[in-house]
């Protein structure tokens, strides 16, 4: 393995559930912009400007930019020129798509960090987000109780304590034996 993908594999990220925790701030982040903050993803994405991207942050918000300019990038980047679409369809119907292709970066982003991992490992990790509902899932209420997904409290949804206490994991600012099971983070 070559340094620079040696320096993007983070060892912060060698186990099932960090990775997982992982992503799923990244899926906050764009759950966010395409639910309670979608005026503002709309406003952000002008169909004038180049190509756009919908990245969900690690630290569980989001943000619209262009994609990486110089070669390949540390990490997948999400589905370019989300902004193109935007006047062309209903609103509802560019939110689910932008939602699919965030969903399938979101497993590319898992794909990566998890390249080093067992293959149980692995399956695990998959086994966690397959039973996570989709970006889809919650954009479109499809798969989802409704009692998760309650727009005027999308903050229960995000549930902030359990996001910092996930970023206390991966920052290794919380002992070891505090982690907890899947079902805790």
């Amino acid at each position: 393995m070559n340094q620079k993908t040696q320096d993007v594999l983070d060892p912060k990220f060698e186990n099932v559930e960090v990775i997982y925790a992982a992503v799923m701030r990244r899926q906050a982040g764009i759950i966010k912009a395409l639910t309670v903050e979608s005026d503002e993803l709309f406003r952000q994405c002008d169909p004038e400007t180049e190509n756009l991207c919908l990245y969900g942050l690690p630290d569980g918000g989001w943000k619209v930019a262009l994609p990486a300019q110089d070669g390949p990038t540390d990490l997948p980047e999400p589905a370019v020129g989300i902004n193109f679409s935007r006047d062309r369809m209903s609103r509802k119907d560019w939110l689910t798509l932008i939602a699919l292709h965030s969903d399938a970066w979101l497993l590319a982003i898992a794909s990566f960090y998890g390249a080093e991992l067992t293959r149980n490992e692995r399956k695990r990790l998959f086994v966690m987000l397959g039973d996570s509902p989709t970006s889809y899932d919650i954009v479109t209420g499809k798969n989802v109780d409704q009692e998760t997904v309650v727009e005027s409290n999308f903050n229960d949804f995000l549930d902030y304590d359990r996001v910092n206490h996930i970023k206390a994991i991966d920052d290794g600012s919380l002992p070891m034996s505090t982690r907890g099971s899947k079902d805790e983070i």
